[in-house]
């Protein structure tokens, strides 16, 4: 119980930055058309606050289900690259445990549980196990929840609303940020740069917004071959 605790405690500054992020996309999501319930479930199963802001956005511009489901896919594949690496660090952990995790990982309850598993692994005695692991993941999952419902609370009772407007900004803003902790080297920035002039060329050229994912999934096949060549040379 106490290791519990600790990750919890671990994951309140986390917890705390939901809050207005959550109030705010709860709001949204209930001026898209979706009811308290729907919204409470989708932080729940979905629990990704770029795919929610995303979610009202795509439904506000009448996008079919087949379009939103893709790019909320595309958007989503991070999370198996989130949970595979943190995975490594809990060999003996069962698939059953793993895939909780993962079910409740977010961006920034990773960079907690990396944070904190690199400082155990650089001092001798100090340990972050699975249940601090899982402990910050549902921590961060129950604060979004609690925040998204009382966005839509807000705007029930209360009436208020937000500028559809606003979802360009905060998007843009919240992929920004991850944007920045992820690029770290020249070939990261060169990918950055690639992947944007190819969806800009793109949207000019097909005006659709399918073609974010089919630049993201080019982008991904390169950046994994460029990896992929890197290690067979680092081996020879």
């Amino acid at each position: 119980m106490q290791l519990f605790l600790s990750g919890c405690k671990k994951a309140l500054p986390v917890a705390i930055g939901y809050l207005p992020i959550g109030l705010a996309c709860g709001l949204l999501l209930f001026q898209a058309g979706f009811s308290l319930g729907q919204i409470a479930l989708m932080s729940i199963l979905v629990l990704s606050g770029a795919s929610q802001f995303m979610l009202a956005g795509l439904v506000s511009q009448g996008l079919g289900t087949w379009e939103i489901m893709l790019i909320l896919l595309a958007l989503h594949l991070r999370s198996i690259v989130l949970t595979s690496t943190q995975a490594a660090y809990y060999q003996g952990v069962s698939n059953w445990q793993m895939a909780l995790l993962g079910f409740a990982v977010t961006d920034e309850s990773f960079a907690v549980n990396m944070t904190q598993l690199e400082l155990a692994h650089e001092k001798p005695g100090q340990t972050w196990t699975y249940t601090q692991a899982l402990a910050v993941n549902l921590t961060s999952q129950l604060a979004w929840l609690v925040a998204t419902w009382l966005g839509g609370l807000t705007a029930l009772w209360g009436g208020l609303t937000l500028p559809t407007d606003i979802l360009n900004y905060v998007l843009t803003a919240m992929f920004i940020g991850l944007l920045v902790m992820q690029v770290k080297t020249r070939a990261q920035v060169s990918l950055v740069a690639f992947t944007s002039i190819l969806v800009v060329t793109l949207m000019v050229i097909f005006d659709h917004s399918l073609v974010i994912v089919a630049a993201a999934l080019a982008s991904a096949y390169l950046a994994f071959h460029y990896l992929d060549r890197r290690r067979g040379v680092r081996h020879e």
